[in-house]
């Protein structure tokens, strides 16, 4: 069960490929989480300028070489998996298909654990670096950031940020606790504390089902969560039978909508500004290849995505 710990972080799985009514597919961590069904090698998308005709009909015009604000995927990307349906590589390009700007690598250690890296491209410059660490049950337990001064190859790599979080036998979050160090950049004091946090949550249970934790109402429709409520803000998500996100809702006529992969398919601003996206051309495994995104009905972005599968 997917958790959400006081609106900041939530217990991440390992990716990896699971099976539905016999159809094999893949949970991807892209903003609220996407579903790629089959067992894709490389996934790859790209924007380009719709060009519409007197009838309505939209065909492809040029490559989109920069990022439009607010649009959803307005940048280009080239996801890579591995056999196991585990995500190991992202390519974010903002500069048409010819250079990606942003390079994103995850590794799979030892057993429950992930070590995630993103380097400017193309120098490969560290930008990010962290760990995670995961129970049996998927819950994250231990996650360590580490700072882009921490690379420095004349400085011991130490983490400037480390969390720790403790479940009861339900699998709700007890206790977290985050401690910070200073890196020793400038000062020979690389691992001392200097700042230390330590949050426990009380989870309250109805007819055997999480209520309430941490500030966030949870209810549900038979066996399947069906909404969270996020009592000191109003914000709220509800959620599709198969786990997927269905609404998440900022304020008042401000919210996204998803379909059940995954997918946003509204962005609401106001009453009178909206995004809507449109899925089509579904491919033989039921991905699909084509979008096009219109603001206010009007399109402004053709979107064209090709996966490679496994045999």
């Amino acid at each position: 069960m997917r958790k959400i710990i006081v609106m900041l972080l939530g217990s991440l799985l390992f990716c990896g490929c699971f099976k539905n009514e016999n159809k094999e597919f893949v949970k991807v961590e892209i903003d609220q989480g996407i579903i790629v069904h089959g067992r894709p090698e490389k996934v790859t998308y790209f924007p380009y300028k719709p060009v519409e005709d007197e009838n309505g009909n939209i065909t492809k015009g040029e490559l989109i070489n920069k990022t439009i604000p607010n649009y959803f995927i307005s940048e280009g990307f080239v996801l890579k998996f591995n056999k196991e349906g585990k995500h190991i590589q992202t390519k974010i390009y903002r500069m048409g298909d010819t250079l990606h700007y942003l390079l994103k690598k995850w590794e799979y250690l030892k057993k429950n654990q992930r070590k995630y890296t993103s380097y400017y491209a193309p120098y490969e410059e560290v930008d990010d670096m962290s760990i995670e660490k995961f129970d049996d049950s998927g819950n994250l337990i231990y996650e360590s950031y580490y700072c882009p001064p921490c690379f420095d190859k004349n400085i011991k790599i130490k983490p400037s940020i480390e969390k720790f979080y403790s479940y009861d036998e339900k699998e709700s979050l007890i206790k977290m606790k985050r401690y910070t160090y200073d890196y020793g950049l400038y000062n020979d004091q690389a691992g001392k504390i200097t700042d230390s946090l330590i949050t426990h949550f009380t989870p309250e249970y109805k007819n055997g089902k999480l209520y309430k934790n941490g500030g966030i109402k949870y209810i549900y429709e038979e066996d399947n969560l069906l909404k969270k409520i996020f009592e000191e803000t109003g914000m709220y998500e509800e959620y599709y039978p198969n786990g997927m996100i269905k609404k998440s809702a900022l304020r008042e006529n401000s919210y996204f909508e998803y379909n059940a992969d995954g997918y946003r398919i509204v962005r609401k601003f106001s009453k009178k500004h909206y995004i809507r996206s449109e899925y089509d051309r579904i491919d033989e495994y039921g991905n699909w290849t084509r979008v096009i995104i219109r603001e206010n009905g009007k399109p402004v972005i053709y979107g064209e995505r090709t996966i490679k599968y496994y045999n």
